[in-house]
């Protein structure tokens, strides 16, 4: 707990943009007409399902390693603190828009069994790692506007602690890409 309880003003800005961005797009989503024909978003989606193979080991790295390099790009490009809120306000609006797309054309049900296995290890795991960028970018500008004013700041425990809260992403990470890869399809009617 005490990650989160020392890092609780972070997480909470997190948290705020990535359900900003989730009720973004889900206001996107409802606006999708699905009697617009047969080219819809589900359609659209097949291709991206090539690299998706549920029940392979092979399909647990590639989930782990392409939702890494996301959260890793929120904790590295962190100095340009625009670069995690933009990963959150992205990734929330996706998923708000995909789930309310999968909602009206298919189900409710069928949205929840898409994304909900997964999904609840993977957006705190999102939310966590831009965190973790939040503190460390901040920590450095408060270096540079500390060596501008000539006084003394040093980034060591702040990014000590990004880097706590980017293991527990990773973590966090390495769990949705397993029950991405074994147990959301289950939810979907999928077998082994």
């Amino acid at each position: 707990m005490r990650p989160i309880n020392e890092n609780a003003k972070y997480l909470a800005v997190a948290t705020i943009l990535f359900l900003a961005g989730m009720i973004f797009g889900a206001i996107a989503g409802s606006s999708v007409d699905a009697s617009s024909g047969s080219n819809s978003l589900i359609d659209q989606l097949e291709p991206l399902f090539q690299f998706y193979k549920p029940f392979q080991p092979f399909t647990v790295v590639f989930l782990f390693f392409k939702n890494l390099l996301t959260a890793g790009m929120a904790f590295i490009l962190s100095p340009a603190i625009i670069v995690p809120a933009a990963i959150l306000l992205l990734n929330g609006y996706l998923l708000g828009m995909v789930g309310t797309i999968v909602t009206n054309e298919v189900s409710l049900w069928a949205a929840i069994a898409a994304l909900a296995p997964h999904g609840i290890f993977e957006m705190p795991a999102l939310v966590i790692a831009a965190a973790a960028g939040f503190r460390f970018g901040i920590a450095v500008l408060k270096k540079v506007v500390s060596k501008i004013k000539k006084s003394e700041f040093s980034v060591s425990n702040d990014f000590e602690k990004s880097v706590r809260l980017f293991v527990l992403s990773a973590i966090l990470l390495f769990a949705a890409a397993i029950m991405e890869t074994y147990v959301t399809p289950l939810f979907m009617g999928i077998s082994p």
